[in-house]
């Protein structure tokens, strides 16, 4: 350090000599030019002086402290003790270090004057004050830090290293090298090739495994077929690091290379990351479950600490064959016969989709002979026009509040819960809780936060509504058991989910409604439920007035309070959808103590995804959130990251 000062005191005084020299020529040549340069060579002169005083000041206050802070017998100890080891100051000034600290940590560079802080990464102030082991980090080695603070009466540390580089690489290439287990199944090849001959079926289907194969062999993995349609692969954690950076291209190549051939095939992948094989296995088994309950065409990363989702921005591929319906339907009898009592709910502020299966399926109970309920909150639904209708034909016994229900539940009961799966979302979560039983009617794509271990599940993303499923499951169950009502009923369920038959529609969509049409159900007498008085149809137009545009996407923030009319707020939603070059619409609004904001889309932005990012979920073209504690230019904000970061995530 010393002989770097001196140095600089030489190239100091070398440069104020050149520049006097260059003063002295200059006033020669002209007087003004030299005076300045003078001046210029003086101030520089004075400056040199200044600091070099400052310098000699600071020094003095190190060299104090250090005489302070150790005593002849501690530096002695500190320079025989066979670690590395340095004293340094509260504000991470390094006094003293040994022989061995100079050596091995720094090789050979100046100690005394630099700061801890900048020599080491990962070590702060505050670290030094209130740890007394640190991880850090210098140049090429990786050292464990101990704190001890001497003496208690002054601010001074001696800190010791313990270099674990060798160690810390062979625990990094230990996890790095850790096999992860991969399930990989292509969708719908059978749907998709249906009608084609078999060498042009065989012809596709090993054109995707020569991908697969590539994509795993590329990396050092193993794959192996193991169904007609499915594979398993072993991989490195490494390589998985680099699959979920690059977010799993492999999708868009199987997608891409089948559309070539006019065809929609696509992948799902399911991963587990677990301390043992088998546990890999089966985490990566339950990934694949929950990566196609979601709709398919994505990868799904299962770990100790939940789920990572890749892709999802195909819409769900539709099953033509009604094999797992009927199968699904005798076994919700057999659930239904075997209960006391029944009790159908759907979600909280229930809509007609909601309602509506959830009535049917009661009527359809007590056909087979059980006492049955739709449970509703009749004080926070969206569906009040259906209510009305059951009013009117004087049914209200059709319906059961929460706290009756409750009332009323014993350990045979069984607890239907549609048009959701997550608990979150029930309208009743202490009914849930008191059931001993639950089955799931729900189209919606799986969220983690789902209801674990039902009796039964029948959940079918590429299906239109909960009413469309609910439709197809009462053909199954008996003849005429329900009637024109719940017909209608489930009609306006499927009216309203596909925006009347626009979005989210299939094959089995349109036969649904025409086995509802054929047992009564009225389209105008189901159009009228959509029907809006003049002030909210006022309002809904209110909203759409304030939209603004930001990555193609209409967006209204408003502070009014939408409690009492949460419908209108999702109505605008679908009106702005009108509007040309809209590709995704979001409505955000108070609803007491919340921010509810209401997606929507047709399907070009996957609002699903871009809801899950603030906690939400739903479907490809409608999902929602509902927030706490927070402002609605919180939301708006935090709405705008998101969808920063899907189409960052969609263009990469």
């Amino acid at each position: 350090m010393k002989k770097r000062v001196n140095n600089l005191r030489i190239l100091a005084a070398a440069g104020l000599i050149v520049l006097a020299l260059c003063s002295v020529a200059l006033f020669f040549f002209s007087a003004p030019l030299g005076i300045a340069a003078g001046a210029l060579c003086i101030a520089l002169a004075v400056f040199a002086v200044v600091l070099s005083y400052r310098y000699r000041r600071v020094l003095k206050k190190l060299l104090k402290n250090w005489v302070n802070a150790l005593d002849p017998q501690r530096m002695e100890m500190i320079c025989a003790f066979p670690m590395p080891c340095v004293a340094v100051t509260a504000d991470g000034d390094m006094l003293y270090a040994n022989a061995r600290f100079a050596k091995d940590v720094l090789d050979g560079g100046e100690v005394v004057g630099r700061n801890i802080t900048q020599v080491f990464s990962g070590i702060t102030l505050k670290d030094l004050a209130k740890k007394t082991t640190v991880e850090v980090e210098c140049a090429a080695h990786k050292l464990t830090a101990y704190i001890n603070r001497i003496p208690e009466e002054t601010a001074t540390y001696v800190v010791y290293f313990a270099d674990n580089t060798t160690l810390k690489d062979i625990a990094a290439e230990y996890t790095a090298s850790r096999p992860v287990a991969m399930m990989l199944c292509i969708d719908n090849l059978e749907e998709a090739t249906t009608g084609m001959r078999e060498s042009a079926r065989v012809g596709i289907s090993g054109q995707i495994e020569i991908i697969l194969d590539e994509w795993i062999i590329g990396v050092g993995g193993i794959i192996r077929k193991i169904g007609a349609e499915r594979f398993m692969a072993v991989v490195e954690n490494r390589h998985l690091n680099a699959m979920a950076k690059d977010r799993f291209s492999v999708l868009d190549r199987v997608r891409s290379a089948c559309a070539k051939d006019g065809l929609t095939i696509t992948l799902s992948i399911g991963v587990g990351q677990g301390k043992t094989m088998q546990e890999c296995e089966s985490m990566a088994q339950q990934a694949l479950e929950m990566a196609l309950a979601r709709g398919g065409d994505q990868a799904a990363i299962k770990t100790v600490n939940g789920f990572d989702f890749y892709g999802g921005r195909s819409k769900g591929v539709e099953k033509r064959t009604k094999v797992r319906t009927r199968v699904m339907a005798n076994a919700l009898c057999d659930l239904i016969r075997s209960s006391d009592r029944v009790f159908v709910m759907g979600h909280r502020l229930s809509d007609l989709d909601s309602l509506g299966s959830a009535v049917a399926l009661t009527v359809a109970a007590r056909q087979l002979g059980v006492e049955a309920y739709a449970v509703v909150n009749e004080q926070a639904t969206m569906a009040r026009e259906l209510i009305g209708r059951y009013e009117a034909e004087g049914r209200m016994n059709v319906f059961l509040s929460p706290s009756g229900a409750l009332g009323t539940i014993t350990e045979r009961s069984l607890l239907i819960v549609t048009d959701t799966h997550a608990e979150s979302m029930l309208d009743s979560r202490e009914l849930y809780e008191a059931a001993a039983r639950v089955a799931i009617i729900d189209h919606h794509r799986k969220m983690i936060n789902h209801i674990q271990n039902p009796a039964l599940e029948y959940h079918q993303p590429s299906s239109s509504s909960a009413c469309e499923l609910v439709t197809e499951l009462v053909q199954y169950m008996g003849n005429a058991l329900i009637g024109r009502l719940e017909a209608e009923a489930l009609l306006s369920g499927i009216m309203l989910d596909t925006r009347n038959f626009v979005l989210s529609t299939g094959v089995r969509t349109f036969e649904a409604a025409a086995y509802l049409r054929r047992l009564g159900a009225d389209t105008v007498s189901v159009k009228r439920m959509f029907s809006d008085n003049l002030s909210l149809y006022q309002k809904k137009f209110d909203l759409v007035s304030k939209a603004e545009v930001y990555r193609n996407c209409a967006i209204v923030a408003t502070q009014e309070d939408f409690s009492a009319y949460r419908a209108v707020a999702a109505q605008a939603a679908d009106e702005m959808l009108a509007i040309r070059g809209i590709v995704g619409s979001f409505v955000i609004c108070r609803a007491g103590d919340e921010v509810i904001v209401s997606a929507r889309s047709f399907g070009e932005c996957n609002v699903q995804l871009v809801m899950e990012a603030m906690g939400g979920g739903g479907h490809l073209t409608m999902a929602g959130t509902q927030l706490k504690e927070t402002t609605v230019e919180q939301v708006r904000d935090q709405l705008c990251a998101a969808l920063d970061a899907y189409y960052s995530n969609t263009n990469t």
